[in-house]
Protein backbone atom coordinates (compact mmCIF):
# COMPACT_ATOMS: atom_id res chain seq x y z
CA UNK A 1 0.00 0.00 0.00
CA UNK A 2 1.13 3.54 -0.78
CA UNK A 3 1.10 4.68 2.83
CA UNK A 4 2.69 1.72 4.60
CA UNK A 5 6.22 1.80 3.17
CA UNK A 6 7.27 4.66 5.48
CA UNK A 7 4.25 5.65 7.61
CA UNK A 8 5.96 8.77 9.01
CA UNK A 9 6.67 10.24 5.56
CA UNK A 10 3.78 12.42 4.29
CA UNK A 11 2.33 10.69 1.23
CA UNK A 12 -1.13 10.04 -0.13
CA UNK A 13 -2.87 8.43 -3.03
CA UNK A 14 -6.11 9.09 -4.85
CA UNK A 15 -8.34 6.84 -6.88
CA UNK A 16 -10.52 9.33 -8.65
CA UNK A 17 -12.37 10.48 -11.69
CA UNK A 18 -10.42 11.85 -14.60
CA UNK A 19 -11.04 15.63 -14.79
CA UNK A 20 -11.65 15.44 -18.56
CA UNK A 21 -13.27 12.00 -18.81
CA UNK A 22 -16.06 11.72 -16.20
CA UNK A 23 -16.82 8.13 -17.24
CA UNK A 24 -13.50 7.08 -15.67
CA UNK A 25 -13.97 5.97 -12.02
CA UNK A 26 -17.68 5.31 -11.76
CA UNK A 27 -17.03 3.89 -8.26
CA UNK A 28 -16.67 7.50 -7.02
CA UNK A 29 -20.45 7.85 -7.30
CA UNK A 30 -21.47 11.51 -7.04
CA UNK A 31 -18.03 12.52 -5.77
CA UNK A 32 -14.76 12.97 -7.65
CA UNK A 33 -12.73 10.73 -5.32
CA UNK A 34 -13.39 7.06 -4.58
CA UNK A 35 -10.42 6.44 -2.22
CA UNK A 36 -7.98 8.73 -0.41
CA UNK A 37 -5.33 6.62 1.40
CA UNK A 38 -2.96 8.71 3.55
CA UNK A 39 0.12 7.93 5.59
CA UNK A 40 0.14 8.60 9.32
CA UNK A 41 2.74 11.33 8.71
CA UNK A 42 0.38 13.12 6.34
CA UNK A 43 -2.61 12.88 8.69
CA UNK A 44 -0.58 14.25 11.61
CA UNK A 45 1.26 17.06 9.77
CA UNK A 46 -1.43 18.04 7.24
CA UNK A 47 -4.74 17.48 9.05
CA UNK A 48 -6.72 19.93 6.90
CA UNK A 49 -5.73 18.33 3.58
CA UNK A 50 -9.04 16.96 2.32
CA UNK A 51 -9.76 14.77 -0.68
CA UNK A 52 -11.34 17.80 -2.38
CA UNK A 53 -8.13 19.84 -2.01
CA UNK A 54 -6.06 16.88 -3.20
CA UNK A 55 -8.30 16.39 -6.24
CA UNK A 56 -8.09 20.07 -7.18
CA UNK A 57 -4.31 19.63 -7.40
CA UNK A 58 -4.81 16.64 -9.72
CA UNK A 59 -6.95 18.85 -11.97
CA UNK A 60 -4.14 21.42 -12.17
CA UNK A 61 -1.71 18.88 -13.65
CA UNK A 62 -4.00 16.59 -15.66
CA UNK A 63 -3.80 16.27 -19.41
CA UNK A 64 -6.63 15.04 -21.62
CA UNK A 65 -5.01 11.62 -22.14
CA UNK A 66 -7.47 8.84 -21.44
CA UNK A 67 -4.87 6.15 -20.71
CA UNK A 68 -1.32 5.97 -19.49
CA UNK A 69 0.46 8.88 -17.79
CA UNK A 70 -2.01 11.72 -17.26
CA UNK A 71 -0.10 14.28 -15.26
CA UNK A 72 2.90 15.09 -13.13
CA UNK A 73 4.24 18.14 -11.39
CA UNK A 74 4.44 19.84 -8.01
CA UNK A 75 1.81 21.34 -5.75
CA UNK A 76 2.01 23.26 -2.50
CA UNK A 77 0.00 22.23 0.56
CA UNK A 78 -0.07 23.84 4.01
CA UNK A 79 0.70 21.96 7.23
CA UNK A 80 -0.97 22.34 10.63
CA UNK A 81 1.24 25.35 11.40
CA UNK A 82 0.35 27.14 8.17
CA UNK A 83 3.77 26.49 6.59
CA UNK A 84 3.89 25.69 2.86
CA UNK A 85 5.37 22.41 1.60
CA UNK A 86 6.03 20.97 -1.87
CA UNK A 87 4.57 17.65 -2.99
CA UNK A 88 5.36 15.84 -6.22
CA UNK A 89 2.43 14.32 -8.14
CA UNK A 90 2.16 11.43 -10.59
CA UNK A 91 -1.20 10.45 -12.16
CA UNK A 92 -1.88 7.43 -14.37
CA UNK A 93 -5.10 6.25 -16.01
CA UNK A 94 -5.80 2.57 -16.56
CA UNK A 95 -8.99 3.63 -18.45
CA UNK A 96 -11.32 2.79 -15.56
CA UNK A 97 -9.68 4.72 -12.65
CA UNK A 98 -7.27 7.63 -12.35
CA UNK A 99 -4.51 6.60 -9.95
CA UNK A 100 -2.53 9.38 -8.31
CA UNK A 101 0.44 9.25 -5.98
CA UNK A 102 1.77 12.30 -4.14
CA UNK A 103 4.95 12.36 -2.14
CA UNK A 104 6.37 15.05 0.12
CA UNK A 105 9.47 16.76 -1.28
CA UNK A 106 10.52 19.71 0.90
CA UNK A 107 9.39 22.93 2.53
CA UNK A 108 8.30 25.48 -0.04
CA UNK A 109 10.69 28.40 -0.41
CA UNK A 110 9.30 31.30 -2.44
CA UNK A 111 11.49 32.96 -5.03
CA UNK A 112 11.05 36.32 -3.32
CA UNK A 113 10.20 37.53 0.16
CA UNK A 114 6.91 39.15 -0.78
CA UNK A 115 4.65 39.00 2.28
CA UNK A 116 1.52 36.87 2.03
CA UNK A 117 -1.73 38.75 2.20
CA UNK A 118 -5.24 37.65 2.88
CA UNK A 119 -7.40 37.04 -0.16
Amino acid sequence: MVCERDPEHPVFGLISRHPYHPDICSKAGNDNVAYFPRSRGLVERFPTLSHDIAFSAVVEHATRRKRGPVGEGESVFYDANGDAHRFEIFSFSNTYDLLTFRVYKAPYEPLSNVPRRAA
